[in-house]
């Protein structure tokens, strides 16, 4: 996920489909025509509170709804964000793709736990599924959840 003075991109798109979140293949060494990006300057974010926590802290993820997408998604994941709640459970999380999400509230030392496909499994069946569209603006509260790993 790249951002340009502020701006995302929406889509990629080369040869009829949007590449976005694929890539294109220049192994082969061949010329790449036609190839149009769409960018806008219309964020999505989710704020709200973390109820239920053990304690005054809880580190909160959101992580894409399609298993696919856990994988593979190179060094600035677009669709992965975290963030620590403040002491009143407050949380925001910015910067995020038109998409379909999983939101958690996790113990704080889960924060980073997002890069294992099999935490987000087991996350996945506690979370709670949000809908985002380009530049959403949307309020979410979350229950805290313990997330083991076996």
């Amino acid at each position: 996920h790249r951002s340009f003075n502020g701006l995302a991109v929406v889509t990629v798109m080369a040869e009829g489909k949007d590449v976005r979140d694929v890539g294109l293949d220049t192994s082969g060494g061949r010329d790449i025509e036609d190839v149009v990006i769409t960018l806008t300057d219309r964020h999505a974010e989710i704020r709200g509170t973390v109820h239920g926590r053990p304690g005054s802290v809880a580190a909160v993820i959101v992580f894409p709804v399609q298993r696919q997408q856990w994988t593979n998604y190179g060094w600035e994941p677009a669709r992965f964000r975290t963030t620590r709640a403040g002491s009143d459970g407050s949380f925001t999380l910015t910067r995020l793709p038109e998409g379909e999400y999983f939101l958690v509230a996790v113990k704080p030392e889960q924060i980073d736990a997002w890069t294992d496909p099999a935490f987000l499994a087991a996350a996945s069946i506690r979370a709670t599924r949000v809908a985002l569209a380009w530049g959403d603006k949307k309020v979410q509260d979350v229950t805290y959840a313990e997330i083991t790993v076996k």
